[in-house]
């Protein structure tokens, strides 16, 4: 055990410790605690200048539909003898970027006649792009431009702006998509984003009807194929039962009837492949469809005032604190 004595300066070490402790955290809270003041004020500047963009930073809604891609591919898959294969990830990654995609921008800007419109036919003003400018008509005259060739460029400043408002993506692994947009209309953004969904919908049965199409015309050309080498193989039996009367030939018949119930087979499983792919023709089963409709967003989506606020007042409070801190060592 210690004596005494030793306990006394343990504990008189502890006590020079704790107040050691207590005057460097003193230290470090005296410019918060002196210039408050100061650190109230940059808070206050930087909520009102989080305002100001609040106020001016333009509104933004954004509408979803929701689609689900084809969940019954791998049943006919299994009917139709391969013609499809069942979805995996890549597949539906893959119909994620055929929503994103030019093709589907542009048609849905000529079906909407966004061209036309102000916010899709107007240039993004940006610094950059003013000195840019300069710079090209100092270095060579603009080149004259027909009107071919200034519709096809305001249809592709159209498609640009479409994209960079639309978000696509998938929800977990299941097979439904996303497809958010994005405009300071609410009534816009959600007829947008329906006619994305429609304009995808509708491709996808097209493109999907236009290979059952050409399978069946396949189909065709090897039935007919079939057909006659089943029918030769039927008559060289007919013909060989005819002909032939040696005992001894029931081999050689074998091997014919052999042939033609081959040729049979054949035959029947490609005429039954050719009666699902006609009938998928005229009936065919949706490869995505319409969930959920978009309909016109209530709340903006941006910008988020509560997280504006907070990111003002946050910047604020750091500004002030390093003015409070620089301000308390010029005092001392």
């Amino acid at each position: 055990m210690l004596d005494r004595p030793e306990r006394i300066r343990l504990g008189a070490a502890t006590y020079e410790t704790d107040q050691q402790a207590s005057s460097d955290l003193a230290d470090l809270l005296r410019p918060l605690k002196n210039h408050w003041i100061i650190i109230a004020s940059a808070v206050a500047a930087g909520l009102l200048l989080a305002i100001v963009y609040l106020v001016l930073a333009p509104v933004r809604y954004a509408a979803t539909a929701q689609m689900i891609i084809d969940t019954n591919r791998s049943q006919i898959s299994q009917q139709s003898g391969g013609l499809d294969n069942p979805l995996n990830a890549a597949d539906i990654e893959s119909q994620v970027a055929v929503i994103r995609s030019g093709s589907v921008a542009k048609a849905v800007i000529q079906s909407l006649g966004l061209v036309n419109d102000k916010e899709f036919s107007k240039a993004e003003f940006s610094l950059a792009s003013v000195v840019s400018s300069l710079i090209k008509s100092v270095v060579s005259p603009p080149p004259e431009v027909d009107g071919e060739s200034l519709a096809e460029r305001k249809l592709q400043l159209a498609v640009i702006k479409l994209q960079r408002s639309l978000d696509v993506r998938r929800i977990g692994i299941s097979h439904v998509i996303d497809i958010e947009y994005r405009d300071a209309s609410p009534t816009k953004a959600a007829k947008i984003a329906n006619t994305i969904a429609e304009t995808y919908r509708l491709n996808q049965a097209e493109a999907r009807n236009q290979m059952m199409r050409s399978a069946n015309v396949w189909l065709e050309e090897r039935l007919s194929i079939i057909r006659k080498q089943m029918l030769a193989a039927e008559r060289a039996v007919q013909d060989f039962k005819t002909q032939s009367r040696d005992l001894n030939s029931s081999a050689i018949l074998l091997e014919l009837e052999s042939n033609a119930q081959s040729q049979r087979r054949l035959y029947d499983r490609f005429l039954e492949q050719h009666l699902e792919t006609s009938q998928q023709i005229s009936f065919p089963a949706p490869e995505a469809r319409i969930i959920t409709f978009a309909s016109s967003p209530l709340n903006k989506s941006e910008p988020k005032s509560i997280m504006v606020l907070a990111l003002g007042a946050m910047m604020g409070l750091a500004l002030g604190a390093v003015i409070a801190f620089f301000r308390d060592r010029a005092d001392h």
